[in-house]
Parts: C-alpha cells; structure tokens; sequence
C-alpha cells in the first residue's frame, strides 16, 4: 500500500516550472506635447475670460463680431439709455461671457459674446424689491406632452431670443459702461440708465415672467 502511493506522489525534481511569456514589443518613449502645442490646444479648449482676452486672441475678430452683435440687440431692443450718476447712487459692473458653440463632433460652430450684470452686488431694497418668479413643474410638462400623445396632436415649441431683454425695469439701475462701449459725450459721470432688464440681474426672471 505504501509503494503505491509512493508511486502515485510525483518527484520534486520531476516537477516543471511553467515557462514565463516576455512580451514581444519594443518600448518607445512617448511623445510629449511641447509647450506651445499645450498652449494652443489650451487656446482651443477654453474660452477667453476677459474682453481684451478675447479681441486680442487667435480669433479676435470673430469674438469682436460677436460682441457687436450683442451691443446691436441690446441697443434695438432699448435696454439703457446714456446717463450721469445721480449722487449716492451706485452703477452696478459688469462682465463679458464668451461661448464657443460646437456641433456634435466638437467642431466649433459658432462665437457666442453676452453681457451679464453682477447681481450679486445689488443691494436689496434698493437695486430690487422682489425677485419671486413661476417656474413651470415637470409633472405639468409631462401631463401636458401624455395629453398631446393621446389626443395626436402637433406640439411646437418656441425659443424667445433674449427673452429677458424684454421685460420693463421698475427699480432705477445704472450700469458701469462696459468693454466696448463708448460714451456719445462729456459727462461727468457716464454710466447706462436701465430701461429693461438684461442678464445677471437677481429681478430679471421675475420681470420677464411679467412682460404681457
């Protein structure tokens, strides 16, 4: 009984150690980016954070359109008006926000320039009084979408292209002249009358909401 299970019991040294598998492939250092082709890829990947970033970039000139445009809307739509400073009162600042749009590849399509006040340096009873604006629920929307799926109906839906620049101002705001924007005179204090309300500003839901 012994010699059988002495038989059965393999040898150490009949042992094999697995052969261990080298990979084939020939290392290669890999090729870092450069400097300047990190910094382009930056210039490409992020939008400008100033205005003089932007006119004074790569594309200058397609942010500079871009920013006429926006001062074209504004000026048609009648949003301020040229104005001194009353004494006491505090024109609000502003800012330049650039967006590049791009299409589902990533390409860039198109150069987006907004001007925004700096709510957040309004000053409450003063610069606003209420700010309580409707917001629609998303079980309204989906009633309404379940309603016209059963009834076959048409929904169209419609995009209002500077919605917020139509709402009427009942407060009296004053806005620092932006980037871009020159006074047409002397005076002592030059700075934009609020006629309507524009984008930043804490009201500027609330007053859209109201606009017949």
């Amino acid at each position: 009984m012994i010699s059988e299970e002495r038989q059965l019991t393999p040898r150490l040294a009949e042992v094999k150690s697995p052969e261990v598998r080298t990979s084939t492939r020939t290392t290669r250092r890999p090729n870092w980016f450069t400097v300047s082709q990190l910094e382009a890829l930056r210039a490409e990947a992020v939008d400008p954070d100033t205005y003089l970033e932007a006119v004074n970039g790569v594309d200058g000139r397609e942010w500079r359109d871009s920013v006429d445009k926006e001062l074209e809307v504004l000026k048609r739509s009648g949003t301020w008006q040229f104005s001194e400073v009353p004494e006491g009162r505090r024109p609000l600042a502003t800012k330049w926000v650039f967006t590049t749009k791009k299409d589902a590849w990533g390409k860039p399509t198109k150069r987006k320039a907004r001007l925004v006040a700096k709510g957040f340096l309004q000053r409450p009873g003063v610069d606003y009084m209420e700010l309580y604006a409707p917001v629609v629920r998303c079980s309204s929307l989906r009633l309404l979408l379940s309603v016209v799926v059963q009834s076959k109906l048409h929904l169209r839906q419609f995009d209002i292209e500077a919605a917020y620049l139509h709402g009427k101002l009942e407060e009296e705001l004053y806005l620092q002249l932006p980037e871009g924007v020159s006074p047409p005179g002397k005076m002592r204090r030059t700075a934009l009358r609020l006629i309507k309300a524009i984008y930043g500003l804490k009201q500027a839901g609330r007053v859209w909401n109201q606009t017949p």
